[in-house]
């Protein structure tokens, strides 16, 4: 059962690192040799690792609580569907996690639609959208769903909602310093192929919210 507990936490923090990070960067890389890539990169802000330290119940039981395991993380991200996985960072400052597409294309970023293929094979296209988000809810492993759930995000439940009311709902929940993150924080996005790179931009807040739809190509 402390095994189980132990996933649980660490898929939760995979989740809250993805949303509510400080600094964030996901790229998507065609390589030379064919394969495409998926890396993203987290620098938490200091609301983020107090939520999980009081959630991990790390800071009560340990004198240097880690925010993140990256064993544990790996064994989570391993739902995701991605191949050749590798987890790394500094502790309790960074996070990069790096993963590969299987070639049958069966991960949840090609399911839900945000990467999307053409008939080339450099032709790959980043679509972030109220549908490709929602479908990645959908074909995420059910602990995932379970987690996504508390956080209440429009984007993921199709649920209209203002921006007020959504950082007040956040801060209702996580507190008003945890909002605050939210509402300054920026995903970096970028599509790289062949000597070509497109770097796109977005608030943390409109990619929960249900405010924003991008298309890299």
């Amino acid at each position: 059962m402390k095994t189980k507990n132990v996933i649980l936490v660490s898929i939760f923090s995979v989740l809250l690192f993805l949303l509510c990070s400080c600094k964030t960067e996901l790229k998507i890389s065609v390589l030379p040799s064919g394969k495409i890539a998926v890396e993203y990169y987290a620098v938490p802000g200091k609301s983020f690792s107090e939520t999980i330290l009081a959630i991990s119940g790390e800071e009560a039981f340990s004198d240097e609580p880690i925010v993140f395991n990256a064993n544990e993380i790996k064994t989570s991200v391993v739902q995701t569907g991605l191949e050749e996985i590798d987890v790394s960072g500094v502790k309790n400052s960074t996070l990069d996690i790096k993963g590969i597409i299987p070639t049958d294309k069966s991960d949840i970023f090609s399911k839900s639609g945000i990467i999307k293929y053409g008939t080339k094979a450099n032709d790959v296209e980043i679509v972030i959208s109220a549908e490709t988000l929602q479908k990645f809810y959908e074909f995420c492993p059910e602990q995932f769903q379970t987690y996504i759930d508390l956080f209440m995000s429009p984007s993921f439940t199709g649920e209209e909602m203002t921006t007020e009311e959504y950082v007040d709902l956040v801060a209702s929940v996580y507190g008003q310093e945890l909002a605050d993150e939210v509402l300054t924080s920026k995903l970096h996005i970028t599509l790289q192929k062949n000597d070509s790179k497109v770097v796109k931009e977005i608030s943390l807040l409109d990619l929960l919210n249900n405010s924003t739809s991008i298309l890299i190509k």
